[in-house]
């Protein structure tokens, strides 16, 4: 008698579209991040990389510079320098509403092309890294990063919400 057919698919073809499922489900998933208090993500921001040569701003300067909705914020932490030629910044975001974190992302996107248009041309150092910034979200987390060490940056934060 052999194996037990299905119509098309017999046992073991079953067996392979149901991990494959699984595995799919979990990928999705996976965009997922812990709840950690922005104080716990604050502090290994500024332990552990140089953020701290930065000037810590609130979050309402943040949403002046980047023109988001700082009500849909439920916590954040923002450090930039105050000289118009510096351009590393970092922003880090809790924002819980899909859509207000959408927006956020594109208004920090916005943000990003107007400094990058405002650099082209004549301000090689800065336009190369605005090109490097990264954008990202992690769950209900939007990073946004411009410096020399911006990888480490986002390493760690990634570091602090998985």
């Amino acid at each position: 008698m052999g194996r037990r057919a299905f119509g098309k698919f017999d046992i073991l073809q079953i067996l392979i579209i149901a991990a494959l499922v699984a595995f799919m489900i979990i990928m999705l998933v996976s965009g997922n991040a812990k709840d950690v208090p922005m104080e716990e993500i604050k502090a290994v921001m500024t332990e552990k990389t140089n953020v701290t040569e930065l000037t810590e701003k609130t979050v309402n300067d943040a949403a002046g510079v980047f023109a988001f909705d700082h009500n849909a914020v439920e916590e954040g932490i923002y450090y930039r320098v105050d000289d118009v030629m510096n351009v590393n910044e970092l922003l880090i975001l809790k924002i819980p509403d899909d859509n207000s974190r959408e927006a956020a992302m594109e208004a920090v996107q916005t943000y990003l092309d107007e400094k990058k248009e405002s650099f082209n041309g004549y301000g090689t150092n800065q336009y190369g890294l605005l090109s490097n910034a990264i954008l990202t979200e992690k769950g209900p987390y939007l990073f946004f990063g411009v410096s020399e060490d911006v990888l480490q940056w986002e390493s760690e934060f990634l570091g602090c919400v998985r």
